[in-house]
């Protein structure tokens, strides 16, 4: 597991970098990741229809459903319903966004996902809006199935369920591409409404579609960006003055209360030491294997503050002391830092190994397009708030394919969190 937390900011008074002590029972080794002075080129436009005013929507996934619980593969079937967990997760969810000003909730017409709904949505004005192709995934004759007999019945037709999903056909079908098109369809209807801040209460596997489709991602990206029961994710959309496809922005992705199981040569103020206190909380419970850190004294603040629950660090150079003063140079540093990261990553016999890395915002977005394997114009799709976590998963091994489990994750910093949305003040500002 790879936790990316950026180093929060610095008060603008200059100060020198600190020493640090000596030992080696957690590691922090610096990269010379400096500040950008310039913003990141936009990304190619996505295939989403022109919007006249700047929009946010807010995704969540229903809450656990009894054949969730079961391990049952639900699909587009309408049999399960929440469990009093799920009705939990939902009731949580609807205390998070209760102050959130939304003018619409679009909302699948399965039961589970549809009671979400009405629990989050309780006490508010308008009427939900049911939409068919916000339903989950078509999955034909596997649903109703048992995890282990769809493995029993279908044997390599599952395996390629599981390992190719991408390119799976049953029935005649291919369920990830035609989620794919069916979300493509969704956005017209959801950025088509008038409202400033929707909602939109669906399903694990569309709500992936939907995420990629907005960034202008394939199919190929299914199971890539995590959904859990009653994850929320957040989309910012902001015109493009020419007319054509807005500009998108993954604000954060899969919200949930997770079980982990700054800028320039200054230190940190006091907002900044607190955010680190908190997020060093947060990784408490976990065996914490490597701390990487950039050479920023902020980032090395944050790094000594959630190093000190796990004992004593080192710092130690491994990629020079060059200025890098532009996004090409950062990108192009990006790819060793991400090679680094993943050389501290567990072979199988260590699956449950630990590395945290400390940062520039603006490093750790580079890295997140490592991850996904996209290229720099995207690092303006993703954004990161300071003393944020995000998480990446690598159930394969360093080798595999790295699994986003959620960015910009900010609840465990309490009062001090960043909400999941914020009110618009104009059309431009989120």
């Amino acid at each position: 597991m790879l936790l990316l937390a950026p180093s929060p900011p610095a008060p603008p008074a200059a100060a020198g970098q600190r020493s640090l002590r000596s030992s080696a029972v957690t590691r922090i080794r610096c990269s010379s990741v400096h500040e950008l002075e310039r913003s990141p080129a936009p990304r190619p436009g996505a295939s989403l229809p022109p919007l006249p005013a700047a929009k946010r929507v807010v995704l969540v996934r229903h809450g656990q459903s009894t054949w969730n619980a079961e391990g049952r593969i639900q699909g587009s079937s309408d049999i399960s319903v929440l469990t009093p967990k799920g009705e939990s997760q939902a009731e949580t969810s609807r205390l998070m966004l209760l102050s959130d000003s939304f003018d619409a909730c679009f909302t699948s017409p399965l039961a589970r996902s549809r009671r979400t709904a009405e629990i989050i949505w309780e006490g508010r004005d308008d009427d939900l809006i049911s939409d068919s192709d916000l339903r989950e995934i078509d999955l034909y004759s596997f649903q109703g199935l048992l995890k282990h007999e769809g493995k029993e019945r279908y044997g390599v037709l599952y395996k390629q369920w599981q390992k190719n999903a991408a390119n799976f056909s049953i029935d005649g079908h291919y369920p990830v591409q035609e989620l794919w098109d069916r979300a493509q369809s969704c956005w017209e209807r959801i950025l088509a409404h008038e409202g400033k801040s929707v909602l939109v209460v669906a399903h694990n596997a569309v709500n992936q579609a939907l995420v990629a489709t907005s960034l202008g991602l394939g199919a190929e990206y299914f199971r890539i960006l995590l959904q859990s029961n009653c994850g929320a994710s957040v989309l910012d959309f902001t015109p493009n003055t020419g007319g054509g496809p807005p500009s998108v922005c993954l604000n954060r992705l899969n919200q949930v209360r997770i079980s982990l199981g700054g800028v320039g040569y200054t230190p940190l103020n006091m907002l900044g030491t607190i955010q680190s206190q908190k997020t060093a909380e947060l990784l408490l419970d976990l065996k914490v294997n490597s701390i990487l850190c950039s050479p920023q004294v902020a980032a090395v603040d944050t790094a000594t503050v959630i190093c000190e629950s796990f004992g004593e660090i080192v710092q130690s150079g491994w990629m020079g002391s060059m200025e890098y003063k532009a996004l090409e140079r950062l990108w192009a540093q990006s790819k060793d830092a991400w090679q680094a990261l993943l050389n501290e990553m567990p072979d199988d016999s260590e699956l449950d190994r630990v590395v945290v890395a400390v940062g520039h915002p603006a490093i750790h977005l580079a890295l997140i397009c490592r991850c996904l394997d996209l290229p720099m114009e995207y690092m303006s799709s993703f954004h990161l708030d300071d003393g944020s976590i995000s998480v990446i998963d690598f159930p394969d091994g360093p080798k595999g394919r790295g699994v986003v489990r959620c960015t910009n994750y900010t609840a465990h910093l309490g009062r001090w969190s960043i909400p999941i949305t914020r009110p618009t003040e104009n059309d431009e500002e989120f």
